[in-house]
């Protein structure tokens, strides 16, 4: 691949990264942690980018590129601690402090085996080798985390083994560039590639992920204590049976109380077993219901106004968005079907 073409590789990055941007900024809810680490990474893409098509400094294009890699472990940290790790969080300090001593010492072209070049690349070797370190031990955990077959485990363990392997290739590339600098152009657009196809995982990263508290780490354990603590078949009887969800105002914390359970564990007991968060569950099955009443001749004469203050939606504006979402298409297209 030649310069030119790295450039437009560059500007769809950063183009991909400003998409992101607002994605994460609009869909991803909590933690905040890890939205806010999330929103760093990405800025992270954008400016490393934006200064490789700009051709502005080579220093400080490599101390965002080693931050990138150290905020994408403590994301993948966040997974299964379910807060932000200190240790890692220092871990990652120390490594960028090393990365600044290392990048202080001058590159000397005419002694390269002088006393301090070998500093700077055994320093080099020493960041590169702890980083592989702490992702091998990232891997291993959350491959235990991610071991139980609940829902979600097999949502999220494809894209999390594929996101750290480019880490891992990542971090190997990161080393490359020191120690072969005649092969700048093959690095570099690695080291690219390996920027869109991290665009590419965040796009289409496990939806779950926008909207609820981490779980996925959830075990067997977990759910048998959950089980015990929910009584199903009054779940069943007062969300289903008796249509809770056609409320129009309802609360996931008064059908806690109803259940007699805290509102955290409802909430996870319900992502479990349905892979829905509580509100989607609600407005999924007002869906259904709605779609039942249009095939009843009972309520032919209703206008979807009407329908929808019968499901539970407030207004037809949310009727329409929800339709589509779990639907597709809109409900007028459904009534005239039926009609």
């Amino acid at each position: 691949m030649n310069e030119s073409l790295l450039s437009y590789l560059y500007f769809g990055v950063c183009l991909f990264s400003v998409i992101l941007l607002f994605d994460i900024s609009i869909n991803f809810k909590k933690p905040l942690f890890l939205k806010i680490l999330f929103l760093l990474l990405i800025s992270c893409l954008f400016l490393q980018n934006l200064f490789l098509f700009l051709n502005w400094g080579t220093n400080i294009v490599g101390f965002i590129k080693t931050a990138l890699l150290l905020v994408g472990l403590n994301i993948l940290s966040g997974f299964y601690k379910h807060k932000l790790d200190k240790n890692f969080l220092f871990f990652s300090l120390g490594i960028l402090c090393l990365l600044i001593f290392n990048m202080s010492i001058p590159i000397d072209t005419v002694h390269p085996k002088s006393e301090w070049q070998i500093v700077k690349r055994l320093i080099r070797i020493i960041m590169t080798g702890s980083m592989l370190y702490i992702s091998t031990l990232v891997y291993i955990k959350m491959n235990k985390t991610l071991s139980e077959e609940n829902i979600y485990s097999k949502k999220i363990k494809k894209w999390t083994k594929i996101t750290i392997a480019i880490f891992f290739v990542g971090i190997t590339n990161n080393f490359l560039i020191v120690i072969f600098p005649s092969f700048l152009l093959i690095t570099r657009t690695i080291s690219a590639c390996i920027n869109l196809v991290i665009c590419i995982l965040l796009i289409y990263r496990p939806p779950f992920l926008n909207r609820t508290e981490l779980s996925f780490s959830l075990s067997q354990k977990f759910l048998k204590n959950s089980l015990n603590q929910i009584n199903e078949e009054k779940f069943i009887h007062e969300f289903y049976t008796k249509q809770y969800y056609i409320k129009q105002e309802i609360y996931i914390d008064e059908f806690a109380k109803m259940m007699n359970v805290s509102t955290p564990l409802l909430n996870e007991y319900i992502q479990v077993t349905t892979n829905m968060s509580f509100i989607d569950l609600v407005n999924k099955k007002r869906i259904d219901h709605f779609v039942y009443l249009v095939s009843n001749k009972q309520f032919k004469e209703y206008s979807i106004e009407g329908l929808a203050e019968i499901v539970g939606f407030g207004t037809r504006h949310s009727l329409y968005r929800y339709f589509k979402k779990y639907h597709g298409g809109s409900p007028s297209d459904l009534i005239r079907m039926y009609e």
